[in-house]
């Protein structure tokens, strides 16, 4: 809490001078910009990743053909996912094949600490997709345990978008990135259990006006 608390004390000054000049979306996108710096900025991977993860997530929406304002809130939360991150000593864990129950604990609570960092910043909508991005389609992800369409649907976008781009990214802990057939094939084999069925099928077929080849 103490860490949370000094974190946004932090950032306000920057956000206040971000948003001074700018409105509607050039507001939330400055504030998004300005909760990936300065921290991520010693870890470019991890920034890399989520600017990755919001473009994917991004045209998959437009694919779906969702709201305007709705393709907009699901950019925001996948660019801001990982902000959780940043409090739980990333920079050691981040690429560590192995990681101790407590550092496996660590890294549960990063969306709850993510969502906290966002709601006051980017609302409540944001922050419920960042809070359930590690949620699971059986039930089985954290940090509750909810399933099925449980799960809000910008969480279950960005969770598609985001096991496509660590798969298929250089940019991720993976040491090398995935064949586009194997990343389709592991994919297949999520539906239904870690990702939403549905969506996966629509996210492969759509993957030619989705990914840039």
């Amino acid at each position: 809490q103490h860490a949370l608390e000094s974190y946004l004390r932090q950032v306000e000054e920057s956000v206040e001078s971000a948003i001074g000049a700018s409105a509607g979306r050039g507001e939330r996108q400055a504030i998004a910009e300005k909760l990936l710096e300065p921290d991520f900025q010693k870890l470019p991977d991890l920034a890399v990743h989520a600017r990755e993860v919001a473009n994917v997530a991004q045209r998959f929406a437009r694919y779906l053909e969702l709201p305007a304002h709705q393709i907009e809130t699901i950019r925001i939360a996948a660019l801001v996912h990982d902000v959780g991150m940043r409090l739980i000593d990333y920079d050691r864990l981040y690429r560590k094949e192995e990681l101790t129950a407590e550092e496996k604990r660590a890294v549960a609570e990063h969306p709850v600490v993510g969502a906290a960092l966002v709601e006051p910043l980017l609302g409540a909508e944001v922050a419920y997709a960042v809070l359930r991005h590690h949620e699971r389609f059986d039930g089985k992800g954290y940090p509750s345990k909810i399933g099925g369409q449980q799960i809000p649907l910008a969480a279950r976008i960005i969770q598609i978008a985001d096991t496509w781009t660590t798969m298929t990214s250089s940019h991720t802990y993976k040491k090398e990135p995935a064949r586009e057939e194997e990343a389709i094939e592991q994919l297949r084999d999520a539906a239904g259990t870690q990702l939403d069925s549905t969506l996966t099928i629509k996210f492969i077929a759509a993957l030619p006006q989705i990914v840039n080849r």
